[in-house]
């Protein structure tokens, strides 16, 4: 199975370096990785060009891993914009594609809204950022990479909040795909394990990890709202409210052959979740 270090693996990229770093995914018997990236304020590139995108390719390939996936922050809306603007995070996300293809990756995440809730309504945002999403999915296209997105923020999550938007997008490009959360639906207080039976023949990478789901808030950070006014926070992969076997039944069901990235950044044990991880989904496809 192809086990994909995701959590942690860009800001160890960042203090220890490549090869450090594709050192410690081997250990923890990954066989490939994912980059992630933020664009804001504040963040610091891990891949800046792509020449330097090819020589951590050439470190990965030495030690026999890949890149599953190139996974982006950012929100495609701009205030102001109309369908025709292409904004300075449409164009930094075309030069994270070419940098994704320059690593050898098939796939380009990114979510599609941060922070807008004050100036969008759920249709202004289909209207703008759905053609945002095809002008970056064509250009990734054209260089042999393809985009997926994920049941995210306040108006695209669930089964049909998602679906109006990509059902838009793949009518114009029907080479996009899905990337399969196993947690996002909570927020919305619906069932992942239904989200992965209305999509998981749509979906190309998957990304796991868990939460708690209570009626009231716990102590400490972390804590979120779901749309209902429960709280939910990330806790070790198998140990949380996720139906993890139901959400892999699914993709058994649909043949799934992709990689399976642990988005476990829970603060505790995460050589514990990911090995919990690792049997669960060892058990589900043996």
């Amino acid at each position: 199975m192809n086990f994909t270090m995701y959590a942690k693996f860009s800001n160890v990229l960042l203090n220890e370096g490549i090869e450090n770093v594709a050192d410690a995914a081997r250990a923890f018997g990954f066989s490939s990785v994912e980059f992630f990236e933020f664009i804001g304020n504040g963040w610091q590139e891990r891949v800046t060009s792509i020449e330097e995108a090819k020589r951590m390719r050439a470190v990965l390939d030495l030690r026999g891993l890949s890149v599953a996936c190139y996974s982006i922050a950012v929100g495609l809306y701009e205030d102001g914009m109309t369908v025709d603007t292409v904004t300075a995070a449409e164009k930094k996300l075309m030069q994270y594609a070419e940098r994704a293809a320059a690593l050898g990756c098939p796939y380009l995440h990114h979510t599609l809204t941060m922070n807008v809730e004050h100036l969008l309504t759920a249709e202004k945002a289909l209207k703008y950022i759905v053609p945002a999403a095809i002008r970056v999915a064509k250009y990734a296209h054209s260089l042999g990479v393809t985009c997926i997105y994920e049941d995210q923020g306040p108006y695209f999550n669930g089964v049909a909040g998602f679906g109006k938007f990509y059902n838009a997008v793949k009518a114009e490009c029907p080479f996009v795909g899905v990337c399969g959360d196993v947690g996002n639906t909570v927020f919305v207080d619906e069932s992942p394990a239904e989200f992965f039976r209305v999509y998981a023949h749509e979906m190309k990478h998957v990304h796991v990890k868990d939460y708690v789901l209570t009626d009231v808030r716990g102590i400490g950070k972390g804590w979120s709202p779901t749309r209902a006014g429960k709280w939910t926070k990330e806790t070790i992969i198998g140990q949380g409210c996720i139906d993890l076997d139901a959400c892999f039944a699914e993709l058994k069901r649909v043949g799934y052959g992709g990689a399976f990235a642990f988005e476990n950044n829970h603060e505790a044990d995460y050589a514990l979740g990911t090995a919990i991880g690792m049997q669960l989904l060892n058990e589900t496809f043996q």
